[in-house]
């Protein structure tokens, strides 16, 4: 979902450009938005066994909705996966455990249309609701799980396919890898996957980075958005995460966050950038750093939530009896407990914000407050094409790379033991 809405967001905002659609954009950011509710819903109601007819209502509704309005099946085709949907509701309710196969043969004759049209029309055949409907009928059979047992397949041939899956990752993995590493350690300007081996060994690609094509500049800017976001996390996530986890109303708080993620992404995009320049925000690296929180806020939720949730509830209780106001048990209490979790909530919003490209490249304007991937973008042209410099970019995504890792490595014991330990008691 993630890199679909960020790949369409892309397509959105240069069809944006020329055409100037509000009315466009606003509604393929609620469709995508209620796509997402939809398969949410479908995930949280799978391990319930009395929610397995929400499953199957959700799918109803999302067939209903999109066939409706023409960004699903035909409607006359869709009446078709609907009666078998409907029959395994009815059947469901009965308690006939038929339910599963009927719903799943309406996902077939789904998947079948749509296939089928995609190989006939090519994308554009691509179903809304038929993708939904997939989903929901893999989550009702397999229960979320696929197990290689309900295959038969013999053990030595898992074996082999286990090894060549591990060895086709690994290839797919290394070899980028490599062919930086090359690129940036070659004299030449040697264009990628083409030129395995570096063409003159050099190191002079690296400097290059800081005399001419303003590397230092570019990781000052990349470290005040990244900087600013993590500050921006602790003082708005982490107030909010409390509340959620001390107080049973303020777990719509939480309930809110989760909810408005739904909406926050690349689909809406131009909508962002629009109040952005309403509060004089674009082209700005506060902007930047804003958009970055609001992007990894529900993950950071969802790092410190457990938590905070399972702190020993008496060191409250005494708190209160002691005549502590919230805001100084937050402080006092819960914030030095949470440290570590805050540590790896940092972490991640850091590195989030630091590999951020889309974001700088639709709300920055200005070169000299380009951060370190924005720099790197514009050392291959638009398209890879044009006035590229493929050894500088080789050099600069390595010294990237490097940067993180010594990020990472300097708080990875307090990454480990925020993300492990419970409750802030040592168990």
């Amino acid at each position: 979902i993630v890199g679909a809405t960020t790949l369409i967001g892309v397509f959105v905002y240069n069809k944006f450009t020329s055409l100037r659609n509000y009315g466009l954009i606003g509604a393929y950011s609620a469709v995508v938005g209620l796509i997402m509710i939809a398969l949410v819903l479908i995930g949280w109601n799978y391990r319930t066994p009395r929610r397995k007819n929400r499953i199957i209502a959700y799918t109803l509704g999302v067939h209903a909705l999109f066939d409706l309005f023409g960004i699903g099946d035909p409607l006359v085709f869709a009446i078709i996966p609907m009666v078998f949907y409907t029959a395994s509701l009815v059947l469901y309710l009965r308690r006939s455990m038929a339910f599963k196969k009927v719903f799943g043969i309406g996902a077939a004759v789904d998947g079948i249309y749509m296939f089928t049209g995609m190989m006939l029309h090519g994308i554009d055949a691509v179903s809304l609701s038929s993708v939904v409907s997939m989903i929901a009928a893999m989550t009702l059979i397999f229960k979320g799980k696929i197990h290689i047992s309900m295959f038969k397949v013999p053990d030595l041939s898992w074996k082999i396919v286990k090894i060549f899956l591990i060895s086709l990752w690994c290839v797919i993995v290394i070899l980028p890898i490599w062919n930086v590493i090359a690129m940036g350690l070659s004299k030449e300007n040697v264009v990628p996957i083409k030129n395995p081996l570096p063409h003159g060994f050099t190191l002079s690609n690296f400097a290059d980075l800081f005399q001419n094509y303003g590397l230092m500049s570019a990781i000052k800017n990349s470290l005040i958005i990244s900087s600013l976001a993590v500050f921006i996390s602790f003082i708005t996530i982490f107030p909010a995460t409390w509340a959620a986890a001390v107080s049973r109303k303020a777990v719509r708080l939480g309930n809110a966050i989760v909810f408005a993620s739904f909406f926050v992404g690349m689909h809406t995009l131009i909508p962002l950038v629009m109040t952005f320049r309403f509060f004089n925000l674009a082209n700005t690296l506060e902007g930047v750093s804003i958009a970055s929180v609001s992007h990894s806020a529900v993950i950071a939720y969802f790092l410190l939530y457990p938590f905070l949730a399972h702190l020993p509830k008496n060191l409250d209780e005494a708190a209160k009896i002691d005549g502590a106001s919230g805001l100084i048990r937050m402080i006092c209490i819960y914030l030095p407990l949470a440290l570590p979790s805050l540590a790896a909530v940092g972490v991640f919003v850091f590195i989030d914000a630091w590999n951020s490209f889309i974001l700088p490249l639709v709300l920055l304007n200005s070169q000299r407050l380009y951060p370190v991937s924005m720099m790197l973008y514009n050392l291959i042209g638009q398209y890879g094409t044009s006035y590229s410099h493929w050894n500088i970019f080789g050099a600069g995504a390595i010294l990237n790379v490097i940067i993180i890792g010594v990020v990472f490595y300097t708080v990875r014991k307090h990454i480990m033991s925020g993300v492990i330990a419970k409750g802030g008691t040592g168990d």
